[in-house]
């Protein structure tokens, strides 16, 4: 083999491995099956998809308004009466499936298993948290856990089904320098 074959050989072969390489990395993060699992608390999802609803129905209230410059009770009712029970029917069952079955969170001695704002799972190591911040959607409370190697944001809700297991978790897990252990009052 010629030095030039070698070198193209070669190349190649740095070139796939850095394919596979982000091809592992772009693949789902799965929470081992030794690792305990929390759930959303399925009461605090209810009243989020309660005051959601009355916002919706509000707000198509105003944009019929602004729409039509009058307002046609009738219309507005009939189609609320028509509409709305399929839309909240929907609503309920995706939002509780989102955060039951799909964004479930977890720890082990290595980091923390969650999602980030999209849904994705993410998994942050204990000593690559940087920094922690609060975040509140009506009654639901959520920590927003920054990396310092990625910079990514992985966010754990905190309106969990048992949130005393949760808490004994975080501390069986988290190193006694955490920033996590400052947030979980």
């Amino acid at each position: 083999m010629s030095e030039n074959e070698e070198l193209n050989s070669l190349s190649f072969a740095i070139d796939l491995k850095d394919t596979q390489s982000q091809i592992q990395i772009g693949m789902a993060i799965s929470i081992p099956s030794d690792v305990k699992r929390f759930r959303a608390s399925i009461v605090s999802l209810f009243f989020l998809c309660v005051i959601a609803s009355v916002i919706g129905v509000a707000l198509g209230f105003c944009l019929i308004l602004i729409h039509d410059g009058h307002v046609n009770l009738y219309k507005f009712w009939r189609t609320t009466y028509t509409i709305l029970p399929h839309f909240l029917i929907c609503y309920f069952v995706g939002t509780l499936l989102l955060f039951l079955l799909i964004l479930p969170v977890g720890f082990s001695s290595d980091g923390i298993y969650a999602h980030s704002f999209w849904g994705l799972r993410r998994f942050i190591r204990w000593q690559d948290i940087v920094k922690i911040r609060k975040f509140r959607l009506f009654n639901l409370r959520w920590l927003r856990i920054y990396s310092g190697t990625d910079g990514k944001v992985t966010w754990l809700p905190l309106f969990l089904s048992s949130p005393i297991k949760f808490g004994d978790e975080i501390r069986k897990f988290a190193p006694s320098n955490s920033p996590l252990l400052n947030h979980l009052n």
